[in-house]
């Protein structure tokens, strides 16, 4: 069986645990593997090599020119996760592929075979140019926002997925030839970053890809919970998953990723065990836990000082204190941040007439003013040149310690910082306390 994965470095590991439940669950020495890829190392290829010859099987490795790449459309929507070069391969593949193969299963590395795939490889292609089941991400439907993509004559609306997709190879090349695939992707211009699977189903959708079992050759897990009234099988357990369905798929969100502790994430942690990476992708997990936490408490910390900055300014308001605070400062404020504290302070002064105090604004990813205040991007420029004395007001909750550091650094002379929940302590202490 001639199986393919486009893949690069950064995603070897996770090539691995595919492989380990590809080759663990079907007949050693019946598969020959073809690797496209640009950026392999020795090490990549000795680590794949060595699982492939463990079970007999033979991997080949195809270096993909990046000059084949320089005719593709370039405005294909790039994933932060993959680079658009690594969708592109499945458009070259019959070419990139040697001509003696008259068929391939492509797999993408988030998938665990959990059986013997003899049948869909060997299946009938009844003249069709592929076989795939239908995409489990859209309910098995065309989203009705791409059909403008499609030809106005459309009347197959199935929305196929090619994480798994045979391909019948002597076809395509005589019929469909890769040119002809290049000039339907200049022509189609879709701009998503699913690129690739929307000029399949475009070009071939309609009548030529032979439609096979999702919930048996492409279960697609991550998926089984996101829609009312789901038009594919939902498994009542990860054992019954097994027991009926060959290929699970993880696409959009990866296990790698989102934990081994999800029950829908287990099988592919019961095959990544048995990797040498195993150690890997679980302090992999605890880090990224870890700074989970850490991201909950800052956003908690944060949210106790909204409050606490909220209270004092509904205490101030038609207290007095506020007025007799800034009259016997002669002083020139300016916020750090237009934020909503921000909105919140300013609301008091006017509410005291005291808005006339606040001289200008800092923020890098606010434009023009805030209320008829100027907001300036950078703080060096504003403040080095001042000679009377300045307070700047620090407003952001979230991270306020390190900015209130990092303004520090940039400010000079009279000039003084400090956090919004200070300034309003120091309001409370004026006169009597306040």
């Amino acid at each position: 069986m001639n199986i393919c994965v486009t893949v690069n470095s950064k995603y070897m590991r996770y090539l691995y645990v595919m492989l380990q439940s590809l080759y663990e669950n079907n007949q050693e020495g019946s598969i020959d593997l073809y690797v496209l890829q640009r950026d392999f190392t020795d090490d990549d290829k000795k680590i794949i090599s060595e699982i492939t010859d463990q079970y007999h099987n033979r991997v080949f490795y195809v270096l993909v020119d990046k000059k084949k790449l320089d005719d593709m459309p370039k405005y294909i929507g790039g994933r932060d996760d993959l680079p658009s070069e690594i969708i592109c391969f499945r458009l070259l593949l019959p070419e990139l592929l040697p001509d003696t193969l008259d068929r391939v299963l492509l797999l993408d590395v988030d998938v665990v075979v959990n059986a013997d795939i003899s049948e869909l490889y060997h299946l009938d292609f009844e003249n069709n140019v592929f076989a795939a089941a239908p995409n489990m991400c859209h309910n098995f439907d065309i989203i009705e926002e791409w059909r403008r993509w499609y030809p106005a004559n459309r009347t197959n609306w199935t929305h196929y997925n090619i994480g798994v997709l045979m391909w019948n190879l002597e076809k395509i090349r005589n019929s469909y030839p890769h040119r002809y695939i290049l000039k339907c992707a200049c022509e189609n211009r879709i701009k998503i970053e699913t690129f690739d699977e929307e000029l399949f189903n475009v070009v071939f959708g309609q009548d030529l890809i032979k439609e096979i079992s999702a919930e048996k050759w492409n279960y697609i897990i991550t998926q089984t919970d996101v829609f009312k009234t789901p038009k594919f099988k939902i498994y009542s357990s990860i054992e019954e998953l097994k027991s009926r369905c060959v290929i699970v798929h993880y696409a959009a969100m990866n296990p790698w990723q989102e934990g081994a502790a999800g029950e829908k994430f287990r099988l592919w942690w019961e095959y990544a065990k048995k990797t040498p990476f195993y150690h890997e992708f679980i302090t992999e997990q605890l880090s990224r836990d870890e700074a989970y936490i850490a991201k909950l408490e800052n956003a908690l910390h944060a949210e106790k000082v909204v409050i606490s900055n909220c209270n004092a300014i509904y205490e101030l308001k038609g207290s007095g204190k506020a007025e007799k605070y800034f009259s016997d400062k002669c002083k020139n404020y300016y916020f750090y941040g237009a934020g909503m504290m921000a909105e919140k302070i300013y609301d008091l002064l006017v509410f005291e007439g005291k808005e006339d105090v606040v001289k200008g604004v800092f923020d890098k990813k606010k434009k023009g003013k805030f209320y008829d205040i100027p907001i300036y991007e950078e703080i060096d420029k504003m403040v080095y040149h001042q000679n009377e004395d300045i307070v700047i007001i620090i407003t952001p909750s979230l991270g306020r310690k390190e900015i209130l550091e990092d303004v520090k650094k940039h400010v000079k002379g009279k000039a003084e910082v400090i956090l919004l929940q200070t300034f309003l302590e120091n309001i409370l202490k004026t006169g009597d306390g306040f």
